[in-house]
Order: C-alpha cells, then sequence, then structure tokens
C-alpha cells in the first residue's frame, strides 16, 4: 500500500497568569487526511478464513479543540483540568470486496470520541530528604467504537476511570503505592470482526493495584 498524507492547521495560545500560577493553553485544529490506511478485515476468497488488509482506502477530515488549564493553589497543591472535543468522518471509504465496490464512508472513526476530559490533583511536600506526594485522577472517555467497521458489540460506552497514587523520591529511588481503574469500568482497547461471524477484542485491565520502585541511573 501507498503512504498516507495529512495536511494538518493548527492554531493555539499558551499564557501565564497571576504570576505563573495559572497556565490556560488552548488549540484548534483541522486535517484533512488523503489515501488514509485502514485495515480490513475480508473473508479469504481462497478459503473459509478470512484475512487482514491494508489498503489506502479512505479520505477523511478531522477537527477539534483543546483546553488545558494548571492552577498552582499553593506551594504544596496543584490542580490540573483539560477537555477536547473531536469531529472526525469520512469523506469517502470504498475499497473493493469479493462481490462489488464496498462504502464505508457513513461509518465513525474508531477510537475517536467526541469528547475527553480529565482532571486530577497533586499535593507535594518533603519529608527528611526526599520529596512526598500524593496524586488523584480522573479521566472522561465518551462512548466510541474500537474497530473499523462499528460493530455494536464493539462500541465501548462512556467511560469514567479513576487512579490514585502515592510516591516518595530520595535520591535516585522512587516507590509508589497506586491503584488504577478504581471504578472498575469494563471497555475494550482495540477489537476486530472475523468474517463476519463474530468478534474478538483486547479489554480494559480491570481494578489494579501495585507497588513500583523506579531506579535512575542517571543520578
Amino acid at each position: 500500500y501507498d503512504p498516507e498524507t495529512v495536511d494538518n492547521y493548527e492554531a493555539g495560545i499558551k499564557s501565564e497568569w497571576m504570576d505563573n500560577r495559572l497556565r490556560v493553553n488552548a488549540n484548534l485544529f483541522y486535517m484533512e487526511y488523503d489515501d488514509k490506511q485502514e485495515e480490513l478485515q475480508l473473508p479469504d476468497d481462497n478459503d473459509t478464513g478470512q484475512k487482514t488488509v491494508v489498503e489506502n482506502a479512505s479520505t477523511a477530515t478531522i477537527q477539534g479543540v483543546e483546553v488545558d488549564v494548571q492552577a498552582f493553589i499553593n506551594e504544596n497543591l496543584s490542580l490540573r483540568a483539560n477537555i477536547g472535543y473531536l469531529d472526525s468522518s469520512y469523506d469517502d471509504f470504498t475499497y473493493e470486496g469479493i462481490a462489488g465496490p464496498v462504502d464505508l464512508s457513513d461509518l465513525e472513526f474508531r477510537r475517536a470520541p467526541d469528547w475527553t476530559g480529565s482532571l486530577d490533583a497533586t499535593y507535594e511536600w518533603d519529608i527528611g530528604s526526599g520529596s512526598a506526594w500524593v496524586r488523584g485522577a480522573y479521566h472522561y472517555i465518551g462512548d466510541h467504537f474500537v474497530n473499523v467497521e462499528n460493530s455494536p458489540e464493539l462500541e465501548n460506552d462512556a467511560q469514567s476511570l479513576v487512579a490514585a497514587s502515592v510516591n516518595y523520591s530520595i535520591n535516585a529511588f522512587t516507590f509508589s503505592v497506586f491503584g488504577r481503574n478504581l471504578s472498575d469500568e469494563d471497555g475494550y482497547i482495540h477489537g476486530y470482526d472475523v468474517a463476519g461471524l463474530w468478534s474478538y477484542a483486547a479489554t480494559r485491565p480491570p481494578r489494579t493495584y501495585g507497588l513500583e520502585v523506579v531506579y535512575n541511573f542517571g543520578e
């Protein structure tokens, strides 16, 4: 298959207020894809199986806006919020199937929710010769499909993901106790259809707890 190309136009602003205690960044973008590469699951014309092929099957337009705000409440506490809106659509998405041309232009982009957002808070303080911080985070992902064909069984509902961690850093070591997906949201990361007979997908890890130790050899 040939390369895909994209013309990307962006306009944004980065600003700092209140003696650099408040940072506001915003970005508008507009993208035009040509010869966009798509992974297609097709019946294999040599046997009863399926083949996955990549073709330059579509042209598409993607546009949206992102806003990021970070506030340093005091020397210990910082907050950060982010929101994004994405409008993505195929201008043309056709390929030559076994029975003739197939038009998928009305489908939605996979893994492209209209709305995403996040909010996190970090509290830091010194302990002895090291530093500690506690962090909590919330992440919203709007409903979206995870496969090209928009199979109903491979659609994610809107998800609200929560994570938290307690961390301590001293010298070259960082110790962390963490919890991820604390809301135990079910969801798919990506998925595929199998010859129109069934679908399979990789799932999001469930509620997870752990202990992590990092050593930085550069220090």
